[in-house]
């Protein structure tokens, strides 16, 4: 039988899942985090829609060289977000690669790392997956470390661009740019009944991209320091006020399925990759993703040490498999599976 599509996220951020209580999600708890762009206002001034956030492929976006990523566990087929930032590297979620929030990249997945651009849309298998070997597995019980290395033999098309990595890390009231390929809805009527605010289907090949502010970096483990960010998704009735909203058109939040997508800070003229998307989280009982409600991600900073090493010592491609058979490296060799319609 085919598998069902479902966004990756751990519990309701517009990316991932675990569970599928955690997939399709009812009413939000209080302060419950969940892996997940959401739209402003239908009604607001100026209004918003879903169809406003769409970002169309090509010399005119600035966003090419995001993707949308296809794991299948034999059973399920999740999608999540990602981008290239070396020919061949693209970064993620932690828990794109680990559904079961165990914190070990899940063995017997197939995966595939879909770009949409100005030349059509270009499928490829990656060769081998890291997991950050500090990530515990979503909310289990850190948020931290939440990101996975995804390893390309074989050099990216040469018309897929690539990102650099922001070095300065991210201050609160920066504005950030985050980009996926999840679901999405309106910020007014997001989480009533069930997931019907989610009201365009994520796919494969439609990115939106979203702006907001950031409004703390934190760390939530013993000795981790600014580990994480987070945003939240300002009601536009406070457009102007103190830390209110950028405006009804412009301020968004992501949702399930943009999991692993990049937030971008746009510096002299060039989009940086300063954070990666990976968890929503409700607010006294405010469903997922309305206003009101939070995200946030991985501070690309605290963990440049990781990923410089990870890029610069990954094994000759002759040796991956043989070091997979002997259970050496926590490699994992991705399979092209029969892609779902």
């Amino acid at each position: 039988m085919p598998s069902t599509l479902r966004p990756i996220h751990a519990q309701w951020l517009g990316l991932a899942a675990s569970a599928i209580a955690l997939l399709y999600p009812g009413a939000a708890l209080a302060n419950e985090y969940t892996p997940l762009v959401m739209a402003g206002s239908e009604n607001g001034s100026p209004p918003d829609s879903p169809a406003n956030h769409v970002d169309i492929p090509g010399a005119g976006s600035s966003f090419n060289g995001v993707a949308s990523v296809r794991i299948d566990d034999g059973q399920y087929t999740y999608i999540g977000s990602a981008v290239a930032i070396d020919r061949h590297w693209v970064l993620t979620a932690g828990h794109n690669y680990d559904t079961n929030h165990d914190g070990l990249l899940d063995q017997g997945l197939s995966s595939e790392i879909i770009f949409n651009t100005g030349y059509g849309v270009t499928t490829l298998t990656p060769t081998a997956a890291y997991v950050n070997p500090q990530y515990t597995g979503f909310d289990n019980p850190y948020i931290s470390f939440d990101l996975t290395l995804v390893y390309f033999a074989n050099a990216l098309p040469s018309y897929i661009p690539t990102y650099s990595l922001y070095r300065e890390g991210l201050s609160v009231g920066d504005q950030i740019y985050f980009v996926g390929y999840g679901y999405s809805g309106y910020g007014d009527v997001s989480g009533e009944g069930g997931d019907n605010n989610l009201t365009v289907r994520p796919d494969y090949e439609t990115r939106r991209v979203g702006s907001n502010i950031v409004d703390s970096i934190y760390s939530d483990r013993p000795g981790a320091d600014n580990h994480v960010y987070e945003l939240d998704f300002d009601d536009p009735s406070t457009v102007g006020m103190p830390g209110g909203s950028l405006g009804n058109d412009i301020e968004a939040m992501t949702a399930p399925g943009d999991s692993g997508g990049p937030a971008f800070v746009f510096v002299n003229g060039e989009y940086y990759v300063a954070g990666i998307t990976t968890y929503g989280q409700s607010v006294d009982g405010i469903p997922y993703c309305a206003f009101g409600t939070l995200f946030g991600g991985m501070n690309i900073y605290a963990y440049l040490d990781w990923i410089d090493y990870t890029m610069a010592t990954v094994p000759e491609p002759s040796q991956i498999a043989l070091l997979m058979g002997l259970g050496t490296l926590p490699l994992l060799i991705l399979r092209r599976r029969k892609r779902l319609h």
